[in-house]
């Protein structure tokens, strides 16, 4: 298992796909090294975290 956390895109750069493209390769490196379960974090008002779930 592994967390992922502080994962930041400056804001002019948003909506762009970066974000998901960064969580999407952590993925796919985890998978590598066989692990099944990527947990991800925010808190309250990081609400712009939950797009990714």
């Amino acid at each position: 298992m592994a967390d992922l956390g502080s994962v930041h895109v400056v804001e002019r750069y948003r909506r762009r796909g970066l974000g998901t493209w960064l969580v999407r390769e952590a993925a796919e490196w985890l998978k590598l090294a066989r692990l099944e379960r990527l947990l991800a974090y925010a808190r309250p008002d990081e609400s712009e975290q939950c797009a990714f779930s």
